[in-house]
């Protein structure tokens, strides 16, 4: 990949091509990503770019209205064997 500030982040296998991360994006990373891929079979050489967006997902498991309420009915039980 020449020329990008997101090489830290971004791998391309040599022979076939397949881009990965080398680690976990985050927010600070940036949400869009502009990379330039340079390839060359030795003649020909050939560039191209790869666009992504990164979307934000949720960190925190939300909780349902109906598990909230299943856990305060499991622990009204065991207090009411404890009395």
């Amino acid at each position: 990949m020449a020329g990008n500030t997101e090489d830290d982040a971004f791998q391309l296998h040599p022979t076939n091509g397949q881009l990965t991360l080398r680690r976990a994006l985050s927010k600070q990373d940036g949400r869009q990503f502009d990379l330039t891929i340079m390839v060359s079979d030795g003649g020909l050489n050939d560039t191209a770019h790869v666009y992504i967006d990164l979307l934000d997902y949720n960190d925190y498991k939300p909780n349902s209205l109906e598990t909230t309420m299943l856990k305060l009915f499991q622990k009204l039980q065991q207090w009411a064997r404890l009395s």
